[in-house]
């Protein structure tokens, strides 16, 4: 899974529970942009903004494409599970 792209990089927290967490920073600047984590009533990962921060288009499409990345393989997960179950 990619997650390290041009101006960005997502770093997961280890904490614990069903679901992962992960911090996301400039990883040029070091700056703390938000975090992603599962959003339960949206069945999917989402991305949670600090406040003050902005993101031009390359951030938006890369935010997005490790999102999808995250919800695609989860799913792929829970599918698998349930396909073992019978």
């Amino acid at each position: 899974m990619q997650t390290k792209y041009k101006y960005i990089e997502f770093i997961e927290e280890h904490v614990g529970g069903k679901t992962r967490k992960f911090f996301c920073r400039n990883h040029e600047t070091g700056a703390w942009l938000g975090e992603v984590k599962w959003a339960g009533n949206w069945r999917c990962y989402g991305w949670f903004p600090n406040p003050g921060t902005m993101y031009e288009h390359q951030c938006q499409f890369d935010i997005g494409h490790f999102l999808k990345q995250l919800t695609d393989e989860w799913r792929e997960k829970k599918k698998a599970e349930k396909a073992a179950q019978g």
